[in-house]
């Protein structure tokens, strides 16, 4: 039998459970997904919503590497889930600051501000 885990492409998971485990609502999660898939690849060890899932397990609870391994059943032994979640992270992490950041926080993404934007005081 198949161990139980966690698994982003799971339609029973509510939003409770993308907040207890993301930090966001599935509907949060799904629009940055949205723009990630595009630079994300699946591998044998963990399909693209897994990765993302993986990234904010790992900022949300500080869960160690070999931890959240095992909570997605990564085969192998600790060092090697722990190496494979690393690099799962350290991809979504470059992602993230490369192709998402950049475009969608800050006042830099704006192409146009309207007069709310800026009041002075």
């Amino acid at each position: 039998m198949e161990s139980l885990r966690l698994y982003f492409q799971d339609p029973l998971l509510s939003d409770d459970d993308y907040l207890a485990w993301a930090g966001w609502t599935k509907s949060q999660f799904d629009k940055i997904f949205e723009v990630l898939v595009l630079f994300l690849r699946s591998s044998c060890n963990r399909d693209t919503r897994n990765a993302l899932g993986v990234f904010w397990i790992k900022a949300k609870t500080n869960l160690s590497f070999n931890q959240i391994g095992t909570l997605f059943s990564y085969r192998g032994d600790s060092e090697t889930r722990r190496k494979r979640v690393a690099d799962t992270f350290d991809t979504v992490r470059i992602i993230l600051v490369r192709d998402f950041v950049p475009f969608n926080l800050g006042v830099g993404h704006r192409s146009v501000l309207s007069q709310n934007d800026y009041r002075i005081i």
